[in-house]
């Protein structure tokens, strides 16, 4: 197991004390199912991010896995993926504080998820449906700071034109025992990023908060991106999905996003993913679409879709014509 020595014994960092701790990061790569697995975990840090969350977990999933090698897979610490926050959607309290035990060994803050919007969310009753029920939400992290090793976080969204109310539920989930939040600048009507992405209703939260905040949301494309969220916000640090998704290279400054560097980029990806066997292969098939999007047809897609082996899908993108060039052959040459 991988001890967090850091967070272990009676008295526990929470807040600035443990944002310090882990290093101050400013730089964090969203939950993303399917898609912020280990092997991308790896690949953004080695490009500048600070910190990473797991993807979603559901609880009442996790707890029906038998055993830790299981859960571990589903997780996949490792000694180069942190500082590490794992995610998890719950709507009570004795679950999500069970699950915060089966991972508190291998983590550095374990997450609760109040920011999906999605219909199966709501159908099954967790994300930011939840923010309607204060007094569960209250519950359920007062419970899991009591009870772990480690810091809770919580990432939420705002109130329709609501900000004083948006306020109030963060300060709730302050003196609930929550370590920091992440605010996601869009209300739960806005599925799949619609519409404006509020900084100022994300500022005033951080200016009533006395822990740190992440800003999420936006157009988050570049680093000049990253410093007007900053800028606007007041917050500790920004957290991205699509813009990675896009360019894993975001918070390291690099703007390349020529053919050649997204297929530098892919065998990077690849090159990790071959060495870590719990890499579930929607993630490949995700990754290098987003990462080669335009150069590959919807055929090309679909001919994807019946690649489950890390190397089928190394010799579909090294052999693929519609790929091929000079600079590559050379690269897998090498």
């Amino acid at each position: 197991r991988f001890r967090n020595s850091a967070m272990e014994g009676a008295c526990m960092e929470r807040g600035y004390d443990w944002w310090r701790k882990i290093g101050s990061p400013k730089y964090v790569c969203a939950p993303m199912v399917w898609n912020s697995d280990l092997a991308f975990r790896l690949l953004v840090r080695r490009h500048g991010c600070t910190l990473a969350y797991t993807p979603m977990i559901r609880c009442k999933d996790f707890l029906r896995i038998p055993t830790e090698e299981g859960r571990r897979a589903v997780v996949e610490p490792h000694l180069h993926d942190r500082p590490l926050i794992v995610q998890f959607a719950a709507d009570c309290p004795e679950e999500f504080a069970a699950c915060g035990k089966l991972v508190q060994g291998y983590c550095d803050g374990v997450d609760l998820n109040l920011g999906c919007p999605q219909e199966a969310a709501v159908r099954d009753h967790y994300g930011a449906c939840l923010m309607e029920e204060p007094e569960l939400v209250r519950s359920i992290v007062q419970r899991a700071a009591r009870e772990l090793s480690v810091p809770v976080t919580v990432k939420i969204r705002v109130f329709d034109q609501e900000d004083e109310r948006t306020v109030a539920f963060a300060l709730m989930l302050q003196e609930s025992g929550a370590s920091m939040i992440a605010v996601h600048g869009r209300t739960k009507q806005q599925t799949h990023h619609q519409g404006e992405c509020r900084w100022d209703a994300i500022a005033k939260v951080k200016r009533a908060m006395a822990i740190p905040v992440l800003a999420n949301g936006g157009p988050i494309r570049d680093m000049d991106n990253v410093g007007a969220c900053l800028d606007a916000t007041g917050c500790d640090g920004v957290m991205c999905a699509i813009g990675l998704l896009l360019n894993p290279r975001l918070f390291a400054g690099n703007l390349d996003a020529g053919k050649e560097a997204r297929l530098s980029m892919l065998l990077e990806y690849l090159n990790e993913a071959a060495q870590i066997s719990t890499t579930p292969a929607r993630s490949l098939r995700d990754h290098m679409q987003v990462m080669l999007r335009d150069m590959m047809c919807p055929t090309f897609y679909r001919r994807s879709c019946g690649c489950d082996d890390h190397k089928d899908l190394w010799n579909m993108v090294c052999n693929s014509k519609a790929l091929w060039t000079p600079w590559q052959a050379q690269q897998v040459a090498l």
